[in-house]
């Protein structure tokens, strides 16, 4: 083990042998920032959910983008951009070895068109982005083959349901956290295979249960408490939680009873020689999170990732280093966004595509450096001249530049990478300037309590955000859904609820303590943000079981 100091926080750290023969592998050298301070970088360009209206610069159809129009003018509808009709290599330039790589592939990256939201096999989606395979679905984002789902991320083959946080094959339900295999469930976190319940955390193959923490093959509990099937109906039946009133009374009693309630704050499950947080199926993996079905990897996250460090990956990607949102691709370095391909370089948005270096945009492309294709071999001896010249102006081995990203730091990376004034000015942060809302729109007191009283009048109406002041409406397909799951409307905006649950979505390790055996461990969760005693793996283990 290496021990390191970050040059960003100052903080200390170690590299594994596993990660310098993974740099090693690659001929980069061994990094000088924390683990987290390395995915701060890459996620500064990202931009999930803060959409903008504009139009497209070909056919002047109104649309909505994730990239701001005042600074990409040239922005195209998503499915022209991906089609064969637009070719990014149009915009392909020699390299310049006079110039540093990453202000090359900048003036390139501005040069490029832009695609209004990133869809890929999607139907009926257009309010959604960075998502695969999905139908139906509305202001849902990083999802994967899921249909007619609604304010929700990282939905996976999830059906019928609204706002869904990192889920899988849930159905029919209603603002769940981290849960898997759920039908008919609503507020349900951590929880697995849990039917007809309402209120779980951290609970398994459940059925009929109301307001229950840390149990597993139950049937008719309410607070932990066995009752009859008769008991269990005629106390629930009386709850209408289709009145908000009674709604807001409910969650405000569930989280009095969560209060001194364990939480399960490593949540490493079926893992042989590995560590982190919120790992599933994984075999040799180190310092990773959010991790399913991986093998071999180190700060790592995504699921069926393996051989990768300091990467993102999902569906079979292997040997990423220092990459993110990487789907079915291997040999990755350096670059983000890559769909079924192999041997890409310091690149973003590729599809299908192969050897590629310092490229944005392409498709069913080879041999390509800054979007101008090449013969193999003249390809190979250029992309080592390249890296030799990155090695002597030090942008070999480094992440891309904030102050290129295309991007507000606010926009996404905030959520889950606060930062001060002082470290954005070091890190060459963009920040979106301090705006005033001037949402018009009425009040949601003036909305009816019962969920049988919002009839058509109201769909369409502009409401205001009880919390942040944020205009929002609710869609005929959203009142529909809450009827057939009976439960009440949301008083606040869907942005506003995603920004609060984001912590949840995309969980990163926090420096804590076992309540129990005092033993220092990486949580899910910042202990100054909750109440709960947080328990490691081995003592919730010891006292609940699987």
């Amino acid at each position: 083990m290496d021990e390191r100091t970050c040059r960003i926080t100052g903080k200390k750290f170690t590299i594994s042998d596993q990660e310098k023969e993974m740099y090693r592998q690659w001929d980069v050298p061994l990094s000088d920032l924390h683990p987290l301070e390395r995915l701060r970088a890459p996620s500064a360009y990202w931009n999930t959910f803060n959409l903008y209206w504009t139009k497209d610069a070909r056919t002047g159809q109104r649309m909505l983008t994730n990239f701001d129009p005042e600074h990409f003018p040239v922005i195209y509808e998503g499915s022209y951009w991906m089609s064969a009709d637009f070719d990014p290599r149009e915009y392909g330039r020699a390299f310049d070895f006079s110039r540093p790589f990453f202000e090359q592939w900048h003036e390139l990256f501005l040069a490029v068109p832009k695609p209004s939201l990133t869809l890929l096999r999607c139907e009926d989606c257009s309010y959604c982005n960075y998502s695969v395979g999905c139908k139906h679905c509305y202001l849902t984002f990083n999802s994967l083959e899921s249909e007619n789902v609604h304010y929700s991320s990282l939905a996976f083959q999830c059906r019928d349901s609204i706002e869904l946080f990192a889920c899988t094959r849930c159905e029919l339900c209603f603002y769940c956290i981290q849960s898997e295999d759920c039908y008919r469930a609503l507020f349900v976190d951590f929880s697995a295979r849990c039917t007809d319940s309402t209120f779980l955390y951290n609970c398994q193959d459940c059925t009929h249960c109301y307001q229950c923490s840390n149990i597993k093959n139950k049937h008719y509990c309410i607070q932990n408490k066995q009752y009859s099937p008769e008991e269990y109906s005629k106390i629930v039946e009386r709850i209408d939680l289709q009145s908000f009133r009674t709604l807001e009374e409910e969650i405000g009693t569930w989280q009095r009873f969560l209060a001194d309630k364990p939480l399960r704050a490593e949540r490493v499950v079926n893992c042989e020689n590995s560590d982190g947080i919120m790992l599933k199926n994984c075999n040799n993996c180190h310092n990773c999170f959010n991790l399913t079905d991986g093998e071999n990897n180190v700060n790592s996250y995504g699921q069926q990732l393996y051989d990768s460090t300091d990467a993102s990956g999902w569906e079979g990607s292997h040997h990423l280093l220092c990459s993110g949102g990487i789907l079915s691709s291997r040999d990755i370095l350096f670059s983000a966004m890559a769909e079924h391909s192999f041997a890409v370089w310091y690149s973003m948005f590729i599809f299908q595509s192969h050897d590629c270096f310092g490229c944005y945009g392409l498709r069913k492309s080879e041999y390509c450096i800054l979007n101008k294709p090449y013969a193999k071999d003249e390809y190979e001896k250029l992309r080592v001249r390249i890296v030799d010249h990155m090695k002597q102006t030090g942008e070999w081995g480094q992440s891309w530049p904030m102050s290129m990203s295309p991007y507000y730091y606010d926009d996404e990376a905030l959520f889950f990478f606060p930062i001060d004034d002082e470290l954005s000015k070091k890190l060459g942060a963009r920040r979106r300037p301090a705006q005033v809302s001037h949402d018009e729109g009425m009040s949601v007191d003036l909305m009816p309590d019962h969920l049988s009283k919002f009839d058509d009048q109201w769909y369409g109406q502009t409401f205001l955000c009880k919390r942040t002041q944020r205009a929002f409406k609710i869609t005929p397909q959203e009142g529909a859904l809450h009827k057939k799951l009976r439960v009440a409307l949301p008083r606040t905006a869907w942005r506003t609820r995603l920004e609060e649950t984001y912590k949840f979505v995309f969980v990163l390790p926090h420096d804590a303590q076992c309540a129990v055996c005092a033993k220092k461990f990486s949580a899910l969760i910042d202990p100054h943000e909750t109440v709960r005693p947080l328990w490691c793996d081995a003592c919730y283990l010891r006292e609940f079981g699987q």
